[in-house]
């Protein structure tokens, strides 16, 4: 599960915007003018996502859009520009006199200390900070852009971070459409912490406000549970940061209603369990609460997958116990095939689907053949996704599969693979076959009667 280093960095900037709670400048800051709205033109622009839209009328979710528009066009940029540790194409981008007006405009405060706020970005090593808290999600050697997608009505550019051998971790940028069609980023949608940024830094800022006796006005209803319950609050993040779930859950339970429905409440509550039995009780609220929302289910997947990659002591037949180093129960295995679906609704990640089809690829190459299907119809494409449906197709002599996976994989790499096939032993079977003359001619224009296949490569003896 992961890990609270990161909030760590929250709160190192947010040590420059208490600071700022000492001044009261009238400055009227760009993000304050009526000609910056902070709710994002309708609609969904995506030219990456799932092939067809989800059934559940709750999902925001991502739908297949001809046009790609300016925000595909920035998130592919993004992706490009990480190859060479391009942060700087976020950080040109984001615009941070909006984000501080998403997080103060609705803080019960005097506008005088909501101005204090908003400029904090003035101060330069505060903003340096502050850029670098917004790119620390967009990290690892593999930067993958997933394409557009909306998040309760608001459109965000999802990027996928992974390297080998760690689970993916997911970033949304949201983004604002100018008049002349720049796109701006205005917030972060953080799967680290299940929220946007905004949120967390708003939390957090009306609870030193509260402290501070800065508060006017009449907050709402969860804004008025978070200061009753600030004591109650303190006591449960500091349990959570302990690591023992069994006393985060006690804290939790004594928090007021409001609070424990409240997003960054569910992700602390769900981080500290570790079992798959303790993390389903806030999973299922979470998701009442908020429905289509995938970061419960990403996070139950990452859960899952710790524990299949163990070690694990396992109970045998005979009673006794066996470590394995890797395993998963029945229930265990359909819980992840149930929650990879469920989250890709609206992540539509086809590293999920391959990782998941890597599993059964030995021993259920049916099942992996059906996941490997799912991937195949998202985008980017993934190169695993290619050589695994081979190599699976080719297990289970489905070859017409075999030819098809061939035909895309040639064109998506700039490449040709017939060398390769007459070469390598495993395709022997296929080079008889009727689904290698077709993919010979419909790939390299060969003349299926002159066809012959090349003869089995002979081993080496050992």
């Amino acid at each position: 599960m992961l890990t609270t280093r990161l909030q760590a960095k929250k709160g190192i900037a947010l040590s420059w915007l208490f600071a700022a709670l000492s001044h009261s400048p009238h400055y009227q800051c760009l993000a304050a003018d009526p000609n910056h709205p902070t709710n994002l033109p309708p609609g969904s622009l995506i030219l990456r996502g799932p092939a067809t839209a989800p059934h559940a009328a709750n999902q925001p979710a991502a739908y297949p859009q001809e046009n790609s528009g300016p925000e595909q066009f920035l998130g592919l940029r993004i992706e490009q520009a990480m190859l060479t540790n391009g942060y700087f194409l976020i950080t040109e981008a984001f615009d941070l006199d909006v984000f501080y007006y998403r997080m103060t405009s609705t803080l019960p405060t005097a506008d005088n200390v909501k101005q204090s706020i908003r400029d904090t970005p003035k101060n330069e090593i505060a903003r340096k900070l502050l850029l670098k808290n917004i790119t620390a999600g967009v990290k690892g050697e593999h930067i993958r852009f997933l394409g557009v997608r909306r998040f309760e009505g608001e459109t965000e550019l999802l990027l996928r971070a992974q390297d080998f051998g760690t689970p993916p971790t997911y970033t949304g940028y949201v983004t604002e459409r100018l008049a002349d069609g720049t796109v701006k980023l205005i917030d972060v949608h953080r799967f680290e912490s299940g929220e946007l940024l905004s949120q967390t830094m708003r939390r957090q800022t009306l609870l030193e406000l509260a402290r501070k006796r800065l508060l006017v006005g009449q907050p709402s209803a969860t804004d008025q549970a978070f200061v009753s319950a600030l004591d109650a609050w303190t006591l449960f993040t500091s349990r959570h940061d302990y690591g023992k779930f069994d006393l985060t859950k006690q804290a939790y339970d004594k928090l007021p209603l409001e609070v424990q429905n409240d997003r960054g409440a569910l992700f602390l509550y769900t981080e500290a369990a570790r079992s798959v039995r303790a993390l389903m009780v806030p999973v299922e609220r979470w998701r009442q609460q908020y429905p289509g929302d995938p970061c419960p289910d990403v996070m139950l997947i990452d859960l899952l997958w710790a524990l299949y990659q163990g070690p694990r002591s396992v109970q045998g037949p005979s009673g006794h116990y066996v470590d394995l180093s890797s395993y998963w129960t029945a229930e265990e295995e359909a819980q992840a095939a149930e929650a990879i679906d469920r989250a890709n609704l609206w992540l539509a990640d086809p590293a999920q689907e391959v990782r998941i089809a890597r599993y059964y690829a030995k021993d259920q190459p049916a099942k992996a053949s059906s996941w490997l299907q799912k991937a195949r119809t998202r985008s980017p494409l993934e190169k695993e996704m290619l050589d695994l449906t081979l190599s699976t197709s080719l297990a289970v002599q489905n070859f017409d599969e075999a030819a098809r996976t061939l035909q895309l994989e040639e064109p998506t790499y700039n490449t040709n693979l017939s060398a390769m096939v007459d070469q390598t032993p495993t395709y022997a079977a296929f080079r008889k076959s009727l689904a290698w003359k077709k993919w010979q001619h419909d790939a390299h224009a060969a003349d299926p009667k002159s066809l012959v296949p090349a003869p089995t490569p002979v081993q080496p003896a050992k």
